[in-house]
């Protein structure tokens, strides 16, 4: 059967985080795979879905991928898909990576001065990308790219967040990105000097098959 594969990638005006012991911080490259069993609807939908695997376990995919399931839909039994009450299978991928998304980053004159170089304490996972992948974008099989600034808070979050960019435009990608940056990235503290600056998360959203 045929199912939606995710990919989404990002690029964040910062350096990876290093933990005391020398070890990675957050990861610049999140994967993770789920197998579904359902069954098929009348109506082209998969249904009373369940996990067979997820790998890595307990990082949220196998949740994402049940919460993609309904939106999915099946090729009819005439073109080779499965039948009303048949039993199939759905491999769901899923891919967060870094990558230079930072086309169209314009500054505006009204903006707090960019701070650059400071490290991501948190970012999203691959199961919070899926879960805010704009509707309308994943129902046509779009994929599109924003641009958001945001402004760092002395706890090293992110606040006021505003989208400057994305296209397609009308799919959601820029609103997507923001409610991502507000609430899944996070600094390290920063002192005074630079709380208060701004920063972009740029982010590319692609759907593959």
């Amino acid at each position: 059967m045929i199912a939606s594969v995710l990919a989404c990638l990002i690029m964040l005006q910062a350096t990876p985080a290093a933990s005391e012991e020398g070890s990675p911080g957050p990861e610049a490259r999140i994967q993770g795979r789920v197998k579904l069993r359902c069954q098929a609807g009348g109506d082209g939908t998969a249904r009373d879905c369940v996990i067979l695997s997820e790998q890595p376990p307990a990082r949220g995919f196998g949740s994402a991928a049940l919460g993609m399931a309904p939106r999915l839909r099946l090729k009819s039994p005439a073109n080779g898909g499965p039948k009303k009450g048949d039993v199939f299978t759905i491999p769901v991928g899923f891919d967060l990576s870094v990558e230079d998304a930072g086309q169209q980053r314009i500054t505006p004159s009204d903006a707090p001065p960019l701070v650059e170089g400071l490290e991501w304490a948190s970012r999203p996972s691959g199961a919070d990308l899926a879960r805010l992948y704009p509707d309308r974008a994943r129902r046509g099989g779009v994929s599109g790219q924003a641009n958001v600034l945001c402004t760092v808070r002395a706890n090293g979050s992110l606040d006021g967040c505003r989208s400057l960019f994305e296209a397609p435009a009308g799919y959601g990608f820029g609103e997507a990105t923001r409610l991502l940056a507000q609430r899944r990235f996070r600094l390290h503290p920063v002192d005074e000097t630079e709380a208060g600056k701004a920063v972009w998360v740029s982010m590319v959203w692609r759907l593959g098959s």
